[in-house]
């Protein structure tokens, strides 16, 4: 056992659903410092940069638009691949 009473994967659910987007407001604005965060995107950046099809965001409109581009690195030997 770990610690938790019989009912806690029946109530699981319900108590998920009680949560509300300005309690996750709220959590966020307790633990994390945005100006320490940091955002991975894997992909094509052609693909990704021009943002979401339907015009919400766009990659210029996060972090004040600075971007570093990391290289693919092989798996084993952790050195960039050729592109």
């Amino acid at each position: 056992m770990i610690g938790r009473p019989h009912s806690y994967w029946t109530e699981y659910r319900r108590r998920i659903e009680a949560v509300t987007a300005d309690d996750v407001r709220a959590a966020a604005a307790k633990h994390l410092d945005s100006g320490k965060l940091a955002m991975l995107v894997v992909g094509k950046w052609s693909e990704i940069e021009p943002g979401d099809a339907d015009g919400r965001a766009k990659m210029a409109d996060l972090f004040g638009g600075a971007v570093e581009h990391l290289p693919l690195r092989d798996p084993l030997t952790l050195l960039p691949l050729a592109e």
